[in-house]
């Protein structure tokens, strides 16, 4: 999507080569312009535009052999780096960026699908007239390729009627349901997106576009083909995604250590690049990116051909094998049938101690009373723990029905253990917890004992304190996004720049070396409300009696503080340990929202997974590769790490109480 009016002021033209969108590209930072590239940037799929016009595949087309060192991927790899990392490039609100009429702020090309293009006309009616759009330009001497998004329908094999399951289908990719959908979704206010159709004869309506509009879409639609996918590629793709981030720390931290040598900012260096007024440094950063581009996948595809192996392998051996013969859920008993029947018959057996017991129906009210949660104990906890248990000595795919699922005993637990992926983020959990909990407690005890003085008697102060406590992890979250944004825009940035702290936004968000830190100082503020309620208290608790004793004794603010106040908070730091412990091993919203925030597919864990704690790594396992059984084994391996360090908690603290 590009300003038709800024790139007229300019004098440029809709790109059709790569050559001719890094001659837009120069020219926009040199007028202190940025550009936007959203949703298709840093995932294995976004290669789409870059690799296709090369006739490449990241993986052999029966999915078997890594493809990264080819030279049209490599191609295609190495301009995707460069659009990425070379140019001063915006992730974030380009719509709202794009639609501004201040023509020296405003964003005057960003990539994206095609669904923001209703998306800028019902935001930003004004720019009808300014409004352009051009498919993605193809190499120098190679074909377009554009990428878009797309549904796919499913006729299960063991339904009933797959006659009436096709003349369904074919009754939504008719013409007249495909209109339907459109106009539908076109007008859906400031949430209207361009639903268009692979039908062609939906292409002979007049879709009331922009003049020129339809045609140039047609023109793309005709051109789209389906790309492959296996399922035993998720963690090979995982690695190639990996590996952006990894090019991007390079490179990033090459241009800083330059801007630094020249007491200039990175965007100025860029702009000095863009002018060709330090062809000698551009030159020796361009042979840098290729050359780390090179060796990165020649090292990454090794690796990942051994995993797409051991993948493949055991793909076919626990679930390939059951899609040609699946065993319908009632053909065939497991373990989730045998845990109700068991929890049925202990329910009975109590009922009937309950009835056949003089002193059970002395107290049937009682037990009437605590029947519901009894029951409810079993269905929602015990139930749930014995099928989680079992699964975890199990490969077992949710697609698939329970009794589909393949005991391997402990090969879950061999493998989970000996993967460095467990213990990395298992590290990260525990700096998490020690960045996180010391500094939380520190800050709560004094403004605990501030408040209890009523040193801060005002309402304001205890709002400002305990509304984190109120506030639910996904708002805190999208606050402290929008503080983080590593734009000029985001809100710390803003002040950082305004005070010349920071010649060039920090990207709190989009660096590995921060971003698990951001996360440690959103936590420590969302959870600092809870910790000063605890000690609160526990000092409220004190008697006042030990105060006026010390202060006739001579004894001031600070040494009745130190020698009364927090030997008597004890037992609520040992609370808070444990708890806040537990709590911060198990973090994972904070990091899945800050992680995935960032305008791109596919859910993140911070850039390179440096956000990647043990929670995250479970759900990945589990929701992402679909793989319940090793999800399963991580939950039960934490349980015991959190049992243990509990327990050492725990001796710890009694120790300390007794001496």
């Amino acid at each position: 999507f590009y300003r038709k009016d800024i790139f007229e002021d300019l004098g440029l033209e809709p790109p059709e080569t790569w050559s001719d969108l890094e001659h837009i590209l120069n020219v926009l930072m040199l007028h202190n312009y940025q550009y936007g590239f959203l949703w298709t940037r840093n995932t294995y799929w976004g290669l789409g535009n870059f690799i296709w016009p090369y006739n490449e595949e990241a993986f052999s087309n029966d999915g078997r052999k890594v493809n990264w060192t080819a030279p049209g991927f490599l191609k295609g790899y190495k301009f995707a780096t460069h659009l990425w990392n070379s140019y001063n490039m915006v992730t974030e609100k380009p719509v709202e960026l794009f639609s501004i009429e201040d023509k020296s702020r405003a964003l005057p090309l960003f990539f994206d699908f095609e669904m923001r293009y209703m998306e800028v006309l019902i935001r930003a009616p004004e720019l009808k007239d300014k409004l352009g759009f051009f498919p993605f330009p193809r190499p120098n001497g190679g074909t377009k390729a554009s990428m878009m998004g797309g549904r796919t329908i499913v006729i299960f094999r063991e339904g009933k009627n797959h006659k009436g399951a096709m003349k369904w289908i074919e009754f939504l990719l008719s013409k007249e349901s495909q209109m339907l959908k459109f106009k539908k979704m076109s007008n859906l206010g400031e949430r209207s997106n361009l639903d268009l159709s692979v039908n062609m004869e939906f292409w002979k309506e007049d879709l009331n576009l922009l003049p020129g509009h339809q045609e140039m879409f047609y023109e793309v639609y005709k051109r789209l083909k389906t790309v492959k996918s296996y399922p035993w590629l998720m963690e090979s793709n995982r690695i190639l995604e990996q590996s952006f981030y990894k090019v991007r720390g390079i490179l990033q931290s090459y241009l800083k250590d330059i801007a630094n040598n020249y007491n200039m900012s990175v965007w100025d260096l860029k702009k000095a690049f863009a002018s060709g007024d330090m062809p000698h440094e551009e030159k020796k950063y361009r042979k840098l990116m290729n050359n780390t581009c090179e060796d990165l996948l020649a090292r990454l595809s090794l690796e990942a051909q051994k995993k797409l192996d051991r993948e493949y392998e055991n793909y076919y051996k626990y679930y390939g094998k059951n899609l040609s013969h699946i065993v319908k859920p009632t053909d065939r008993w497991d373990i989730l049938d045998y845990s109700e029947l068991i929890a049925v018959i202990l329910i009975l057996i109590f009922f009937v101690f309950v009835f056949i017991s003089r002193d059970g129906k002395k107290s049937l009210i009682s037990y009437v009373y605590i029947t519901p949660p009894i029951v409810a104990s079993l269905v929602f906890i015990v139930i749930p723990i014995i099928v989680s248990l079992y699964l975890s000595f199990t490969k077992y795919n949710p697609v698939t029905p329970l009794n589909q699922a393949n005991w391997v005993g402990l090969d879950n637990y061999k493998q989970i253990l000996s993967d460095k992926v467990l213990w990395q983020s298992l590290g990260r959990s525990l700096y998490f917890a020690v960045m996180v909990l010391p500094i939380q407690l520190l800050i709560a005890v004094v403004l605990a004992a501030c408040l209890d003085k009523n040193l801060f008697p005002d309402r304001l102060y205890k709002f400002v304190y305990f509304s984190p406590l109120v506030t639910s992890i996904v708002s805190v979250s999208l606050i402290w996004f929008a503080l983080y944004a590593g734009t000029r825009y985001g809100w710390i940035n803003a002040l950082l720049l305004k005070l010349n702290i920071v010649k060039d936004p920090v990207q709190f968000l989009k660096d590995k070396s921060t971003f698990l830190n951001s996360v440690v100082i959103m936590s420590i503020w969302q959870g600092l409300a809870f910790a000063i309620l605890i000690l609160l208290a526990g000092l409220q608790n004190i008697p006042k009696t030990l105060y006026e004793a010390a202060s006739i004794d001579g004894a001031g603010a600070f040494r009745q503080f130190f020698k009364i106040s927090l030997p008597l908070l004890k037992s609520q730091f040992a609370f808070l340990v444990i708890m806040g412990t537990i709590g911060a091993i198990q973090v994972f919203e904070q990091i899945y929202m800050l992680g995935g925030g960032a305008g791109e597919a596919e859910s993140k864990f911070g850039p390179d997974d440096s956000g990647m704690t043990i929670v995250p790594f479970l759900y990945r396992k589990g929701f992402e590769y679909f793989k319940m059984g090793e999800a399963s084994t991580i939950a039960y391996i934490l349980f015991i790490f959190l049992f243990i360090l509990t327990f050492f908690n725990l001796k710890f603290i009694m120790r300390r109480e007794s001496t």
